[in-house]
């Protein structure tokens, strides 16, 4: 749980108001049971500024995001938080009046127009109380209408048509009702925004509306997200969490990785020097009192040895010819219009194939359709018949047997292979050895994404279909899958809406569009652009 040490300066109640917005925190620990996600260190927000919370997976961000959320530490009370990680519940109002009705200060005001009603009603009216009925009035017709634009700009933003907006709440999926709950939050413009992934349930569109509406955010964000683009594109100040200790570095992530490799250089600099005085004090026969008091007074630790990843995905056998042919498909479901309307493919060995196109419109569709997960509406496809296939879809959790350990569930899939081996492909995908015995249901959706690659190297597939595979993954495990996806010899087919995936990966750009699948012709960077220029 949360703690902080109690501070033995009193604050006044002036400095505490005026500090809402700008305050530092110090003293926090955060623990679960016996382990120490953070151990007394120092939270600092300074209003205006855009922070974006990095660090490796299962560190500690969202811990630290629920104990500020929950004032689990000594947030200042008049701090107003929003913190967007559910999703907005089912309900009968229409999507444009739920935002409309999160405008506190308007039904402030209509609550006092209600009142003045009541009074002019039972005959107590007088001119001021006429007057003020008169204004209430008229400000709620201009505040509702400008709240009104601003609403249906942001849901615009966010993937909402105008008729959408009209639509109830209960008519959407879970991933919608995210989009939803951001759409309020970024509506009510909190002191202190709090956003966990905001990109996880949106399209590429979406995400760079959002992109350019956070860059010019008003008040503070505490951002966190494995999107690299996202984070240099809007945040200010990186706050980093390592070594059970928050560190600040001001700028963006580019910045930041500058920053962390000059102090890494720094610091082995000092480590060596240290050495060396060390091993001179020993050759000079000093007494081991003052051995140790230099080592005291130094206060330098041993570097730490980094738990190096490494990605690989291991070569398959060579096919001859063609891997998949796809003649005139089309597809819809339950007698709906056609998502995908004659298709034409042919899949070789070493295709690299980036497919991006608004959500809903047919992409992890096409994905399954290539692997035999469903059938077309029409037309064939034929697929070699040594043909093997590693499948990454967005809810690959729900395929893994989760009362088995990882290792376990490795053997299983290649009877094969012994325990040394299934432990040496779970430790190259950078699962750490104390959870190769862990219950898959037990561990974080980015260590089962790890056990879910490890996998494909069991079964050595000819090509990767993977449909938003960063989900899961921490900015530098998401750049050591590049580095593997790169090496890789097989054929790739990728869904994913992370700049740096697409950009960094060396692929084609096809789009899907009105049910049509096609090549775009020119880059990535001109694709963004079009969006852009069109939104």
């Amino acid at each position: 749980m949360p703690r902080q040490k109690k501070s033995n300066q009193k604050e006044s109640k002036k400095e505490q108001e005026c500090d809402y917005k700008n305050f530092t925190i110090e003293n926090i620990t955060i623990e679960f049971g016996k382990l120490k996600i953070l151990d007394d260190t120092t939270l600092i927000i300074q209003y205006g500024e855009h922070y974006g919370l990095v660090g490796k997976n299962g560190i500690g961000k969202t811990s630290l995001l629920n104990a500020i959320y929950n004032r689990q530490i000594n947030i200042p009370e008049k701090t107003d938080m929003i913190y967007v990680k559910q999703e907005e519940p089912e309900s009968e109002l229409s999507v444009i009046d739920i935002i409309l009705s999160s405008n506190e200060e308007l039904h402030k005001k209509k609550r006092r127009l209600d009142e003045l009603q009541y009074i002019i009603d039972n005959g107590d009216m007088n001119d001021n109380i006429f007057e003020e009925y008169e204004k209430i009035n008229h400000d709620i017709g201009n505040d509702f209408d400008r709240s009104k634009v601003d609403a249906q700009k942001i849901l615009n933003g966010l993937g909402f048509d105008k008729n959408d907006q009209i639509k109830k709440i209960s008519e959407f999926s879970g991933g919608w009702r995210m989009r939803i709950s951001l759409a309020k939050a970024l509506f009510m413009t909190p002191t202190l925004l709090i956003l966990d992934e905001p990109n996880n349930h949106l399209d590429l569109h979406a995400i760079i509306w959002l992109t350019n509406y956070l860059k010019k955010y008003p008040k503070t964000i505490l951002l966190v997200s494995h999107d690299r683009y996202l984070i240099d594109e809007t945040c200010t100040v990186i706050m980093h969490i390592n070594n059970k200790k928050i560190n600040y570095s001001r700028g963006n992530y580019d910045q930041f990785e500058k920053n962390i490799k000059i102090e890494k250089e720094k610091y082995m600099k000092d480590w060596e020097v240290f050495e060396k005085k060390i091993l001179a004090m020993k050759k000079a026969k000093k007494d081991q009192f003052s051995i140790n008091e230099f080592i005291k007074k130094s206060a330098i630790m041993r570097p730490e040895k980094e738990y190096k990843v490494t990605i690989k995905f291991l070569e398959s056998s060579i096919i001859k010819g063609s891997f998949i042919m796809m003649e005139n498909i089309s597809f819809n479901y339950d007698n709906k219009s056609k998502i995908l309307r004659d298709l034409n493919l042919e899949i070789n060995p070493g295709v690299r194939m980036s497919i991006v196109g608004k959500n809903g419109i047919g992409k992890s569709t096409l994905l399954k359709l290539i692997c035999g997960e469903i059938l077309p509406t029409k037309g064939e496809i034929i697929r070699s018949s040594v043909l093997r296939i590693g499948y990454y879809n967005q809810h690959f959790e729900n395929s893994m047997p989760l009362d088995m350990t990882p290792f376990e569930y490795l053997m299983d899939l290649n009877k094969e292979i012994d325990l040394t081996t299934s432990h040496k492909y779970l430790s190259m995908f950078g699962l750490e050895p104390s959870n190769h015995s862990t219950k898959i249901g037990k561990l974080s959706g980015g260590q089962k994404a790890r056990v879910k690659f490890a996998s494909f190297g069991i079964i050595r597939p000819h090509i990767l279909l993977l449909d938003e595979p960063s989900n899961h993954l921490d900015i530098s495990t998401l750049s050591i899958l590049i580095d593997g996806l790169n090496d890789y010899k097989g054929a790739i087919i990728l869904i994913t809406h992370n700049f740096d995936l697409i950009t960094k990966l060396n692929s084609e750009l096809w789009v899907i569009s009105d049910g049509k699948f096609e090549k775009y012709k020119s880059n990535y960077d001109n694709y963004i652009h079009s969006i852009m220029y069109d939104d």
